[in-house]
């Protein structure tokens, strides 16, 4: 998890959110510096960042049996997205968008030899755009 959080805490698209995360270890603990290109996205990260590291502590913290690996996955993932909600959106949208741009060349029969379009190769399945967004 850890080698992902700059990935994490970049919530948002543009460039604000891009962020450096830099641990160093003393005696007593783990410090993790952190930078953002802007103030005000980097107290969002910050408070992110260690609200995620605790929830990952409190699993360590609890019994074995009692938590299994999944649940704790699916629980972080789940705060992952939610902190990065609008990015996640409007990426959906953008690759929507893309997909219907190439819908119909991707519906086209690959028997089609007229076709010229570097998508056209038989290495693509037949489906709809609607099968292609529910395979993720």
């Amino acid at each position: 998890m850890l080698k992902n959080l700059c990935y994490l805490c970049d919530y948002d698209r543009g460039g604000a959110t891009t962020t450096s995360i830099a641990i160093s270890e003393t005696p007593e603990s783990f410090i993790a510096w952190v930078a953002a290109n802007t103030e005000d996205s980097q107290i969002k990260i910050v408070a992110f960042a260690q609200g995620l590291v605790g929830e990952l502590r409190r699993y360590l913290r609890q019994d074995n049996e009692t938590i299994t690996l999944v649940v704790m996955e699916q629980d972080s993932l789940n705060t992952c997205i939610g902190f990065a909600y609008h990015k996640l959106a409007k990426q959906v949208k953008m690759l929507r968008n893309q997909i219907r741009k190439c819908s119909p060349t991707l519906s086209e029969s690959v028997e089609d030899t007229r076709m010229s379009h570097p998508l056209s190769t038989n290495c693509w399945p037949s489906m709809s755009s609607k099968e292609w967004l529910t395979c993720a």
